[in-house]
C-alpha cells in the first residue's frame, strides 16, 4: 500500500499542474521548457524555435519569426495560462517583377511565444474564452525603401541585395 501511495503521488505531481488538481500537463515531450537545451527557445515555460523569414525580393529581407510548438497548452501553475503565439505585422517592400518597380506591403509573422492567460468577453449566457491570438499592431509611418534595394529591383537583379 506505501508502494502504491508513492508512485501515485509521483506520478500525480509528474502528470498535474502544481496546484490545480485534474489539470494535465501535455504529454508532449516537446511541451514544457527542457532544462538543458542550447537554446533558450527550447528552456523556455513556451518552447518555440526560431526561423526567421528570408525573402531577397523584398526590404528587409530578413524577419524575425518563431515556430511555437505548444500553441494552447496549459502553462501556469494557477488560473487558465496557455502558451500563445504572438504576431507582429511588418510593413515591407516588395520588388514587383511585373514591371520592376516596389510596392508596399505588409506581412505578419509569429514573433514570440508567451505564457498568458486569454481575455474574457461576455456571451449569451456567460462568460466565454476566446479562442485567437491576438496580432500586436504598432503605429508608425511606414519606411521608405533603401535606394539600393530599388535601383537593384529596377535592374532586375534583386538577388544580389545584400540581407
Amino acid at each position: 500500500i506505501l508502494f502504491g501511495c508513492i508512485l501515485l503521488c509521483v506520478a500525480d505531481t509528474m502528470n498535474f499542474v502544481k496546484g490545480a488538481p485534474g489539470r494535465q500537463l501535455s504529454v508532449n515531450k516537446k511541451c514544457g521548457p527542457q532544462r538543458f537545451a542550447v537554446t533558450l527557445g527550447l528552456r523556455s515555460i513556451c518552447p518555440y524555435t526560431s526561423m526567421p523569414s528570408l525573402k531577397l525580393s523584398r526590404f528587409p529581407a530578413m524577419l524575425p519569426r518563431v515556430k511555437c510548438h505548444c500553441t494552447e497548452s496549459l502553462c501556469g501553475s494557477a488560473g487558465d495560462y496557455r502558451c500563445k503565439e504572438v504576431k507582429s505585422t511588418f510593413e515591407v517592400w516588395y520588388c514587383n517583377r511585373s514591371d520592376w518597380s516596389v510596392r508596399l506591403d505588409k506581412v505578419t509573422v509569429t514573433t514570440a511565444c508567451v505564457c498568458a492567460s486569454d481575455e474574457v468577453g461576455i456571451a449569451d449566457q456567460g462568460m466565454k474564452r476566446p479562442n485567437v491570438n491576438t496580432t500586436e499592431k504598432a503605429t508608425r509611418e511606414p519606411l521608405l525603401p533603401p535606394v539600393e534595394f530599388v535601383a537593384s529591383c529596377r535592374a532586375k537583379n534583386f538577388t544580389s541585395f545584400p540581407a
